[in-house]
C-alpha cells in the first residue's frame, strides 16, 4: 500500500485561492456600482411623487406649494435640509424651494437631493417649471453637471446630462 495521502497539494490550493481572489477583485466593485445604481433609481420614486404633487397644486392654485410632502414628512422651503430616514443611506438631506422666477417668465420649484459621500456626494435636482401660459415641464438633473460629482455614475441616464442653469 502506498503511504502517500490523498488530498490537494499546496500549489493546487494556492492556484485556487489566486483564482478566487481575481474573481473577487472583479466582482465586488461591479456589484458595488450595481447596488448604488439601484439605490439612486429608487429615489426616482420621489421624482414621480414630486411631479404629481406640484402639477396638481399648480393646476388648482396657479402657484407651487410652499412645502413638499413625502408621506407625512413635510419639506418646508424655509426649513431646508430635511432628512427622510428611509433614504438616509443615500441622501444626506433634501432641500425644497418653490415659486422662484424662471427665465421663461413663469415659476420654478426645485427639490434638491444632497447625496451621501458613499454615493460620491453631489446634488441632484428635481425641477418643475411653469411657463407664462401655465404649462409645467419637469426636469431631472443638476444646475451644473460638475456639481453631481462622482455620483453621476449612479444617476439614471435620463437625468445625468441635463444642465438646468439655462432654465
Amino acid at each position: 500500500m502506498s503511504s502517500k495521502g490523498k488530498g490537494f497539494s499546496l500549489i493546487e490550493l494556492m492556484i485556487v485561492i489566486a483564482i478566487i481572489g481575481i474573481l473577487a477583485a472583479v466582482a465586488v466593485p461591479a456589484y458595488s456600482v450595481y447596488t448604488k445604481k439601484a439605490t439612486v433609481s429608487n429615489l426616482m420614486i420621489l421624482f414621480d411623487i414630486f411631479k404629481a404633487q406640484m402639477a396638481e397644486y399648480y393646476n388648482t392654485t396657479g402657484s407651487f406649494p410652499t412645502e413638499f410632502y413625502y408621506g407625512n414628512i413635510s419639506m418646508f422651503s424655509s426649513a431646508g435640509n430635511v432628512v427622510i430616514p428611509e433614504f438616509s443611506e443615500s441622501v444626506l438631506a433634501f432641500d425644497y424651494t418653490s415659486n422662484l422666477s424662471s427665465s421663461s417668465g413663469g415659476l420654478k420649484t426645485t427639490l434638491a437631493l444632497n447625496f451621501t459621500p458613499a454615493l460620491g456626494g453631489g446634488v441632484l435636482n428635481f425641477t418643475g417649471i411653469a411657463d407664462a401660459n401655465g404649462n409645467i415641464t419637469f426636469y431631472c438633473g443638476s444646475w451644473y453637471p460638475a456639481q453631481i460629482g462622482d455620483s453621476a455614475l449612479y444617476i439614471p441616464s435620463s437625468c445625468s446630462e441635463l444642465n438646468l442653469s439655462a432654465l
